[in-house]
């Protein structure tokens, strides 16, 4: 999809949202909220530019229907079931909103976060957090579930039939809008809406917002910090929090791509948080500056022991490849350094996946049985694998920040026609493009290369030092204090 039609769909989308008539259903609709730039969300718009539009619209919207009266069986079923929260739960200043993407072996870290929560408890604010569970259940130390709370898509009975209710007059508004629309384009957008809306993740996200409220009158929180990416279930719990009158911290995490959308920019008052936290000044300055709600910078300590750059020998090649954590990102990557690989065995190439992924699951789903000798899947620890390599292969993940900070060359792997996913996008020219092996080979064997591209790693170094900044908890005593 190019980017002139994406614009013109993300308009209409947000015309939605602001309308008079949008309300707390509206926001919970899967996808009515554009998120960012990166292929795993534009992919999701494709369906606005079929050739036989209502036929694909048809079929998607009787299939969502089917799986929507399962899930939602199946939840009825479950609600005449006694469900109670665990007596544990306590009261807390700061409540926290994060998910749950791997077993860390200390649990004072969390991996939005960092060691902002236990930062708080020692200076006696004391904190609690409600984590989504990013992968399976039986993939989770127990101890977390002794020490920390977690959603579980639970309601009762009658919670389940007012969002029923909710959801088909929702229906019919959006309906009524369609037949009155005269313009063709934005017709379709809100039929779009319509599948949507009878998703399972619609469904979902206002059972959590049940969940949260539950949790808010137990916990009865000052702030609530509530990472802020731009998902729908997000807007909810920005509502809820003013509905009670708590302070909600928007938490954006991670980079900043190029098309930064669903958390930069503001939508109805009563969905956007009270604050919006950026990790760093540098982040800050690349959000949009027609955002009202108050911007605060209180930082994220995603820092190591050793916080110096590395002095590294770059005449030899060992490339540091990170993909994000998502199947179509490691397919691309793996498929590529294969044939890179192959093509020169001196050059080594240590593949380090994300914490939600795994390399058999993955090479199974692509049908890969053996890797050239050259290819190291590495099983250490983030720093072990900075200190053993000297450039990085990435695209749209954040662990190319610490890469380069900590003096690895960055080199981008681009597709074809897509809207760039570069976290350094600002860097440009100080930013090495792999289109294809040539460019590899052209770094491999010219003996110049960093002599002549040194003062451009000094800048990426810089920036990247720049990009996180140490918590800053005053600003958080103040905002409790006010």
């Amino acid at each position: 999809m190019d980017k002139f039609s994406l614009f013109k769909h993300i308009k209409f989308l947000d015309k939605i949202l602001t309308n008079k008539e949008s309300n707390f259903t509206t926001y919970s609709i899967t996808d009515i909220s554009f998120v960012k730039g990166h292929n795993i969300f534009i992919k999701r718009y494709e369906i606005l530019n079929k050739k036989f539009f209502f036929y694909f619209f048809l079929k998607n919207f009787i299939i969502q229907i089917f799986f929507f009266f399962i899930y939602f069986s199946l939840k009825i079923v479950e609600s005449f079931f006694i469900y109670k929260n665990k007596d544990t739960i306590k009261k807390a200043d700061v409540l926290f909103i994060s998910h749950f993407v791997e077993n860390n072996k200390n649990l004072k870290i969390d991996f939005y976060y960092s060691n902002l929560p236990s930062l708080l408890d020692k200076n006696n604010i004391k904190s609690s957090i409600i984590y989504f569970k990013s992968i399976k259940r039986s993939n989770i130390n127990e101890d977390y579930f002794k020490k920390y709370n977690f959603f579980n898509y639970k309601t009762n009975f009658f919670n389940l039939i007012i969002i029923f209710v909710n959801i088909f007059k929702e229906f019919f508004k959006i309906f009524i809008n369609y037949l009155n629309e005269k313009n063709k384009k934005f017709k379709k957008i809100l039929l779009f809406s319509l599948i949507n809306l009878f998703k399972i993740s619609t469904l979902k996200n206002n059972i959590v917002s049940y969940e949260f409220e539950n949790y808010i009158k137990k916990i009865n929180p000052k702030i609530i910090f509530i990472t802020h990416e731009g998902h729908p279930y997000e807007r909810l719990f920005f509502y809820i929090a003013k509905k009670y009158k708590i302070k909600s911290i928007g938490f954006t995490t991670g980079i900043f791509l190029p098309l930064q959308y669903g958390n930069n920019r503001d939508l109805k008052n009563e969905f956007n948080p009270d604050f919006i936290s950026y990790q760093s000044n540098l982040i800050k300055l690349m959000s949009n500056k027609k955002i009202k709600t108050k911007k605060l910078i209180i930082g994220n300590n995603k820092i190591f022991e050793n916080d110096t750059f590395l002095e590294k020998n770059y005449q030899e090649l060992n490339i540091l490849v990170l993909p994000e954590g998502l199947f179509e990102e490691e397919k691309f990557f793996f498929l590529k350094i294969i044939n890179f690989a192959l093509e020169n065995k001196k050059i080594k190439y240590f593949v380090r996946l994300h914490p939600i992924s795994n390399f058999k699951s993955i090479l199974k789903k692509i049908g890969i049985k053996e890797l050239p000798d050259n290819i190291i899947l590495s099983k250490h620890v983030f720093f072990d694998d900075i200190k053993r390599c000297n450039f990085a292969l990435y695209r749209g993940s954040t662990a190319i920040i610490y890469a380069v900070k900590y003096g690895l060359i960055p080199l981008y792997l681009p597709k074809k026609n897509e809207i760039s996913i570069n976290p350094l996008f600002q860097l440009k020219d100080n930013i090495n493009y792999i289109n294809n092996y040539e460019n590899i080979k052209n770094i491999y064997t010219n003996k110049k290369f960093y002599e002549n591209y040194k003062p451009k790693h000094k800048e990426a170094i810089e920036y990247c030092k720049n990009y996180f900044e140490k918590f800053n908890i005053d600003i958080v005593k103040e905002i409790i204090n006010e």
